[in-house]
């Protein structure tokens, strides 16, 4: 069928070290206000229904150094201390929508000084803010309790990597794949997701988004792979999108 219409097509960089690409998008370069976003393991038909609020902390913990053969009771141990705080941590799945990890440790010198220093990186996610902003808050409250009775010293840095979203069945981006999924003979699978992507922040700058399924599998790994089939069946779905959009 014949159509008219604009489509803003956005190759962003960057994405997985911290969807930076998308982040610096010039919003008002963009006239659209929903799209789709090609980023999801799944063949074409399957569709992220939820993807979670990203919260990410760093932590800079301060000993006293000290000889670690001659006086070690001078020193005040800045990795033990970090790892009490580790320790006392839920970690890994929370509930059936919210993790947190500890991903990163960095410290001493060598193994007869006593270090005065370690930095620690940690994250938590969830698909409820509020569960999100909880956790948080007991990771860094566990921190300063723990260091400070060891007559440590700490710093933090919070940082909200993205926020998340729901979509349900109702959405007119998900009817559309829906239908398209139904006449292109695809299976149509809706659901939630852990994981960030462009579209996390394409929807703080007024962009609302769908990612789809593509196929790739073996994920951030040297073996990712995609079937041509997928690659195919992708070229087929944005082709019925567009003829969605923009029919007469």
């Amino acid at each position: 069928g014949s159509f008219t219409g604009r489509i803003n097509i956005v190759l962003t960089v960057g994405e997985e070290v911290g969807l930076d690409g998308a982040k610096e998008i010039e919003t008002e370069r963009i006239k659209a206000k929903e799209g789709y976003v090609l980023d999801s393991h799944g063949s074409p038909g399957y569709v992220i229904a939820s993807s979670p609020f990203h919260n990410t902390m760093k932590f800079f913990v301060y000993g006293r150094s000290a000889h670690a053969g001659v006086e070690p009771e001078k020193g005040i141990n800045a990795i033990q201390l970090a790892s009490r705080a580790i320790s006392k941590l839920s970690l890994g799945k929370i509930d059936f929508e919210t993790t947190a990890n500890i991903g990163f440790i960095k410290g001493g010198a060598a193994t007869n000084v006593i270090p005065d220093y370690t930095e620690i990186w940690g994250e938590a996610r969830s698909r409820e803010e509020e569960k999100l902003i909880k956790i948080t808050d007991e990771i860094i409250d566990t921190f300063i309790k723990e260091v400070e009775s060891g007559e440590g010293r700490i710093e933090y840095k919070l940082n909200r990597e993205y926020n998340g979203y729901k979509l349900n069945e109702n959405d007119r981006l998900i009817e559309i794949i829906k239908r398209i999924s139904k006449k292109l003979s695809f299976e149509f699978i809706l659901e939630p997701s852990m994981g960030g992507s462009d579209a996390n922040i394409f929807y703080t700058k007024g962009i609302k988004c769908a990612v789809l399924g593509t196929g790739m599998t073996n994920v951030h790994t040297p073996n990712e792979t995609i079937l041509v089939e997928d690659l195919i069946n992708s070229e087929k779905m944005i082709e019925e999108i567009i003829v969605e959009y923009f029919k007469e």
